[in-house]
């Protein structure tokens, strides 16, 4: 039947070496009209430009090239909004779009999409494609600002449940990258998860992706992303309970 979830999070930042604390936050919301075979996704972001390691989830470009954002306090007000639609049992398409006012006066627009197919038997083995755009209306040298900047990937993803309520997942995906010098970049991806109980866990995430990125002529940019911390899960709103 139908249900709406809420999601939200606050984070504060330390960065050191003479840059200020700062606070990121979220919220989101998920709403399955029916059946789940539709899911719609609204979001708000606030956060700074350097915090910012994962923009939808699957994705990783890191978008800022120097501490100097956070000394001169560049952040970011990101709405955004999504659709998951499953076509059968195994073939599914999830996309996202976001447009962003970042504080320094410009804008940014970034879009998502991934077809994935899902193999019989278990664990859990996604065959995809993807496809990332970023453009940002000004340059800048303080965070990455391509005017348009486009990655087609393709990749496989793991999913599976061990023992003692634990999850996870591992990913990679070799990318095409049409408009930059460099064509081909790459990148892996896992999580692990703990269970605590009905409402909280541990959650483990890492992440290395070596791609194109045109920061300098002919130059290639790696980026390197690990965080742990602790979910508190809010539950689901059943639709019917809010009057819908």
């Amino acid at each position: 039947g139908r249900w709406l979830s809420l999601r939200g999070g606050v984070a504060r930042n330390r960065y050191g070496d003479g840059a200020p604390d700062t606070t990121s936050w979220f919220l989101h919301g998920d709403l399955s009209p029916g059946a789940d075979r539709v899911r719609v996704r609204l979001g708000y972001h606030h956060y700074d430009l350097i915090d910012e390691s994962d923009p939808f989830g699957e994705n990783f470009y890191n978008q800022a090239q120097t501490l100097e954002v956070i000394r001169q306090k560049i952040d970011i007000d990101e709405g955004r909004a999504g659709m998951l639609l499953r076509f059968t049992g195994r073939l599914s398409l999830n996309s996202d779009v976001a447009l962003g006012d970042i504080s320094d006066g410009n804008r940014r627009a970034t879009a998502y999409s991934r077809l994935s197919y899902r193999l019989p038997g278990t664990p859990r083995v996604d065959l995809f494609g993807a496809f990332y755009y970023q453009s940002v209306r000004d340059d800048s040298l303080l965070y990455w600002a391509p005017s348009n900047f486009q990655s087609y990937a393709l990749g496989a993803r793991v999913e599976g449940d061990g023992a003692r309520r634990f999850h996870y997942v591992a990913e990679g995906q070799l990318a095409f990258h049409p408009l930059e010098d460099h064509l081909l970049g790459g990148q892996v991806y896992g999580v692990a998860a703990w269970d605590l109980g009905q409402r909280y866990s541990l959650r483990l995430t890492g992440n290395y992706l070596a791609a194109p990125v045109q920061r300098g002529a002919g130059s290639h940019y790696d980026a390197t992303y690990l965080s742990f911390g602790l979910v508190a899960r809010l539950g689901a709103l059943p639709a019917a309970a809010r009057g819908h």
